[in-house]
């Protein structure tokens, strides 16, 4: 158990700094090809997104899922995901209601909070079945 979770971890942690350096990389590009308005607007949208989608990518129906994995029958893993999919889609919706009535929000940050809710819904049902490889392949 312990080599599986110190593989899976190693997997994570490399998955995480290829992550992090293709997300340099775009933003030195992004920065050479905007220009200072275009850049600022990406900015304003990327940040507003990340911000936005904290409370529905890790709130209380997303630790559900943490324990997935120690859930004795099928019967109750499935009714974990339900709810924990549910409320996650109920949060995210929440969130997107309040993002689209802000005056001078673009759509964008809406999409990014879905998006970002379903990849954290799909990462955490992964590493609460201790499935590392699928959580480092989407890191």
């Amino acid at each position: 158990m312990l080599a599986r979770l110190m593989r899976g971890s190693a997997a994570i942690a490399t998955a995480n700094g290829f992550s992090k350096l293709f997300a340099l990389g775009f933003i030195v590009i992004a920065g050479r090809l905007l220009g200072p308005q275009e850049y600022d607007r990406l900015a304003l949208i990327l940040s507003l997104g990340a911000i936005a989608s904290t409370i529905p990518a890790t709130a209380f129906p997303q630790a559900l899922l943490w324990r997935i994995g120690f859930v004795g029958d099928r019967q109750s893993r499935g009714a974990v995901l339900i709810a924990a999919s549910a409320g996650t889609g109920i949060l995210a919706l929440l969130v997107v209601l309040v993002v689209l009535a802000l005056p001078n929000i673009p759509w964008l940050v809406a999409a990014i909070v879905l998006a970002d809710s379903a990849i954290y819904l799909f990462l955490n049902l992964q590493q609460g079945l201790l499935n590392y490889r699928q959580v480092a392949l989407f890191s």
